[in-house]
């Protein structure tokens, strides 16, 4: 009895060390939710109400911090989208991306070559690997259930914060800053949710450039 105790005292504490990073997602009935344990983690929802303060002049993704903040939003949501779109201008200039005026990004800004399976590969993968779509608030991925395994595996064996960004940029997009209160504990919860919403078919992945992940089954 004691053995188990000290087992759920050990979870409980890794769970409380890790940021919460987690949109509303599928949760299998055998794992709990991931409580939000830090205001500067910002999940999609808190993003997407920025959208209105948000244009494109001469090709290039503009926020109206200004607007944005007289209307009450939090200082530092508002400078982390702003970041960001610095990033995505960027990649603009480089002509990598190219977004539109309904906000629609094209391109990519990673190489995901390395990502298409072997031929012997694809007949046991099951679902779609697609590569990264980039939006205004982050990025979003399929994932194939091979893919899945690859990489919540890859996230399980980041033994630091800067591993477990690698892992992110490679398979999802560069970041334009690492977020306040990563750990490398939060990597495992990651990796913990790809794995429990896999089941055999691959997953659906949103995430914010906050590194708030949405992790659902494909169908």
């Amino acid at each position: 009895m004691k053995k188990v105790f000290s087992v759920l005292l050990a979870l409980c504490l890794l769970i409380s060390l890790a940021p919460n990073v987690f949109a509303q997602e599928t949760t299998p009935q055998n794992l709990p939710p991931v409580k939000k344990f830090s205001e500067e983690q910002y999940q999609k929802e808190d993003i997407l109400p920025l959208e209105k303060y948000v244009s494109v002049k001469n090709g290039y993704l503009v926020l109206d911090s200004e607007k944005a903040k007289t209307d009450g939003f939090k200082a530092d949501l508002i400078n982390g989208q702003q970041k960001y779109f610095e990033l995505l201008n960027s990649e603009i200039s480089e002509g990598k991306l190219s977004v539109d005026k309904n906000l629609n990004i094209t391109g990519t800004i990673q190489d995901q070559s390395n990502f298409v399976p072997l031929d012997a590969e694809i007949l046991k993968c099951k679902g779609k690997t697609t590569k990264t779509k980039t939006y205004w608030w982050g990025y979003s991925r399929k994932l194939n259930s091979c893919d899945s395994k690859k990489v919540a595996s890859s996230f399980s064996s980041a033994g630091s914060v800067s591993a477990g960004i690698a892992v992110i940029a490679a398979w999802f997009g560069v970041l334009p800053s690492v977020p306040p209160g990563l750990s490398a504990a939060y990597f495992g919860l990651v990796a913990s949710r790809i794995n429990a919403n896999n089941n055999g078919k691959g997953v659906i992945t949103d995430m914010t450039w906050a590194v708030v992940f949405n992790i659902k089954p494909q169908k």
